[in-house]
């Protein structure tokens, strides 16, 4: 639902679904991945960081999740780094985010550069979504236009600006399916589709 996807429909929109659209906000973030030559890194599945100093919020560690996804003796783990497109972290070479990463981790002894085989960035435009006032009369106008179209439904923290979890993703793929199964494949009412706990307010 972010502004890089208002397009997709093009031919079907009305001016005040586009301009609702328009109006969403989303946090961005960087993903820099290392490789490790060594097994678990933590003791638990992530840890978060504080500190003025460090440019990173959250680390987790592949290895402590579940061994079936790393090679043998080795691990990997994932630094997010929350930011707006186009500001220095994001524009940040992968050169200049490593040796970020590398300095905090031997200052805290966590790890050391000798250990690393290697590291990669994936970037996120679209993350999280910013809540600013009156984001919530701005989805309902664009979930009321969607719940027209037959067999089209969205969910997801994105298709739904929703700040939604594992476990909330996987309640609304349930309940889309329910949907898709029977004859409502339009005039869905999308508050049935978003877990109690993480409603918007219509």
């Amino acid at each position: 639902m972010g502004n890089n996807h208002t397009g997709l429909l093009e031919n079907q929109k009305t001016q005040t679904v586009q301009e609702s659209a328009e109006g969403l906000d989303y946090v961005s973030e960087v993903l820099f991945f290392l490789k490790i030559n060594r097994m678990k890194i933590f003791d638990a599945s992530w840890i978060y960081f504080s500190s003025p100093e460090v440019r990173f919020n959250r680390v987790y560690d592949m290895g402590a999740f579940t061994e079936d996804c790393i090679p043998p003796g080795k691990t990997a783990c994932c630094i997010e780094f929350t930011c707006n497109k186009g500001d220095e972290i994001w524009n940040a070479s992968t050169e200049d985010l490593f040796n970020h990463v590398i300095r905090i981790f031997e200052n805290n002894n966590i790890i050391s550069r000798s250990e690393v085989e290697g590291y990669l960035v994936k970037k996120i435009d679209h993350a999280y979504p910013r809540f600013k006032v009156g984001y919530e009369k701005r989805i309902k106008k664009i979930l009321d236009y969607l719940s027209t179209i037959e067999n089209l439904i969205t969910i997801g923290r994105q298709g739904l600006f929703n700040y939604a979890n594992v476990d909330d993703v996987l309640y609304m793929g349930f309940k889309a399916v329910e949907f898709l199964k029977t004859k409502r494949k339009k005039k869905i009412d999308y508050v049935e589709l978003i877990p109690e706990s993480t409603h918007f307010n219509q």
